[in-house]
């Protein structure tokens, strides 16, 4: 294509959701999402090992991604709206920065690996360090690089080449920092609080998962982010620092956001079996990593190009002999089969823990205390195959509210600086669950031996 023809207006592309119905995406939009990168994400599930417990729940990170970049298109237009209505024309956000935004959203989950978050919690006992965000950005570079069929002039062109002729060129860090959400020397700090939003976490990767995490487990919450579109304007704070402000009288929508975010990890995210289910496969994946499997797949490494060629399916790639057989192999294949048969882990204890947001980096110690115990009473402490996990709900500091980051404005569109009334939204505690990994047959022996000492430790069982 050549860099000097003639610019028609863009012809945008309808995907249907199911969450936000008829969804409408720039042609540069559709171009990314047609590259085999974005494609991947259909293989990833959304909610990850939830599916096991809720089974409806099979939507991926695919339709989560557009519904993501959907939103971001609704709330730059509505800020762009309030603006209109201010007669500050001089300050209208620009359709290059609306598009660079919807950019970062459509790419901000494309260094999840299988299972979304559990493949994090899985690479973190090899790399503390390790961020699905940052891979994201490395394979958002991938994607430049990708020739991808443009269907406004019928013919392969890469996506860089794209970029240039939408006149994006020299953004593409920009982006980068949008999907992280860091703003660095580019000013308006506003267009990095739509998609990951590190100052109030209002933003609209949220909106999109709570609304369709919530449909497809049939758990219901109370959140409508269309009120707080109404209800959105870019303020200055400071000094040359404009920010997304919300309307006073929309605390109790935002309130209900947060609320929403607690009832689901209570409910979906962190419900016990989930949890469960969760160490299950971690156990089975540390273990198929001990081999050099025949596909050549690197399950530990953090380098995008080895967890873009990861999904779900490595799951069945160890299930069904694809990886080969090895003893490492062969016990991980064994975790995953009785997942299948729900010969799940048992709950040996469960523990309050203390109301502190540093409490669950106690589970070690809690769990070390335990074990010692154990060890009190059953010298041969080797037979049992024990683990600890923690149920970690959202929490708000003490004192604090959840809307106490968050700017708002009042009629007269001054910011305003007070906090809102809010009820205690503290009303969840995290807990550690002590697993037993044993059998069935091998409970019916050991059970008794454990009460004993949870009985000891804890006060009960």
């Amino acid at each position: 294509m050549m860099m000097d023809e003639k610019k028609t207006h863009p012809i945008f592309e309808v995907f249907i959701d199911i969450v936000h119905g008829h969804m409408e995406f720039h042609p540069l939009l559709v171009s990314i999402i047609n590259t085999p990168q974005f494609q991947r994400l259909r293989y990833i599930k959304q909610t990850g090992p939830c599916s096991y417990v809720f089974q409806s729940a099979t939507h991926t990170r695919f339709e989560h991604s557009l519904g993501t970049a959907f939103l971001a298109g609704k709330l730059m237009d509505a800020l762009n709206e309030a603006r209109d209505n201010s007669g500050d024309e001089e300050r209208k956000i620009r359709e290059r920065e609306k598009l660079l935004v919807q950019i970062a959203a459509l790419c901000h989950d494309l260094g999840h690996g299988p299972f979304s978050h559990l493949w994090e919690f899985f690479l973190k006992r090899f790399d503390k360090t390790w961020k699905h965000e940052e891979a994201s950005v490395q394979i958002f570079d991938t994607i430049l690089k990708e020739k991808s069929w443009d269907t406004e002039r019928h013919s392969t062109i890469s996506i860089r080449e794209l970029f240039s002729y939408y006149d994006l060129d020299g953004y593409s860090d920009m982006i980068k920092h949008m999907i992280v959400g860091k703003e660095e020397k580019y000013g308006k700090s506003y267009l990095y609080q739509v998609v990951s939003n590190k100052q109030n976490s209002v933003d609209v990767d949220k909106w999109d998962y709570l609304l369709r995490d919530s449909k497809m487990t049939s758990i219901p919450i109370h959140f409508d982010y269309t009120k707080l579109l109404g209800a959105c304007r870019i303020l200055e704070t400071a000094p040359g620092v404009e920010e997304i402000c919300f309307r006073d009288k929309e605390c109790s929508t935002l309130l209900s956001m947060f609320v929403s975010r607690a009832v689901l990890h209570e409910k979906v995210y962190q419900h016990r079996k989930v949890k469960i289910i969760e160490e299950m496969l971690i156990d089975a994946f540390v273990l198929a990593a001990r081999s050099e499997d025949k596909l050549g797949l690197k399950l530990t490494s953090t380098d995008a190009r080895d967890i873009s060629r990861l999904t779900d399916r490595v799951l069945e790639h160890i299930l069904y002999g694809e990886f080969g057989s090895d003893e490492n192999i062969d016990e991980s294949r064994r975790i995953l089969k009785r997942v299948q048969r729900r010969d799940l882990y048992m709950i040996a204890a469960s523990h309050r823990l203390p109301e502190s947001r540093h409490s669950v980096a106690r589970v070690p110690e809690i769990f070390d205390l335990f074990l010692k115990n154990l060890k009190k009473e059953v010298p041969h402490t080797d037979l049992f195959s024990c683990t600890a996990i923690s149920i970690q709900l959202p929490h708000v500091a003490e004192g604090k509210s959840p809307l106490d980051n968050i700017i708002r404005y009042n009629k007269k569109g001054k910011v305003i600086t007070e906090s809102c009334h809010d009820p205690d939204l503290d009303i969840f505690q995290d807990e550690m669950l002590v697993l037993y990994k044993g059998t069935d047959i091998e409970e019916n022996v050991h059970t008794p031996l454990l009460k004993k000492v949870i009985l000891k430790l804890f006060g009960r069982y």
